[in-house]
């Protein structure tokens, strides 16, 4: 099974990544972290592959979206 690990240092990544899980239907599973960083690395544990995110094409299509600007929105909500 294909694992993807991600190191973040601000604990609201893992806020985002564990409501993506939800949607993608994925596992987020602690990681050993073998270089004695400060950081705390997770195991993305692929889902279900019957998911196409092909219908998210119609979603996000034509809407003129930037991802930079979409994060700094998403990180300044009040």
């Amino acid at each position: 099974m294909p694992e993807l690990l991600i190191r973040y240092n601000d604990s609201r990544t893992l806020e985002v990544l564990t409501d993506l899980a939800k949607y993608f239907d994925y596992e987020i599973a602690p990681a050993i972290d073998k270089s004695n960083s400060p950081k705390v690395p997770l195991n993305l544990i692929p889902g279900d592959s019957l998911i196409n995110p092909e219908e998210l094409t119609e979603i996000f299509s034509g809407k003129n979206l930037d991802a930079h600007n979409l994060r700094k929105e998403a990180w300044n909500r009040s």
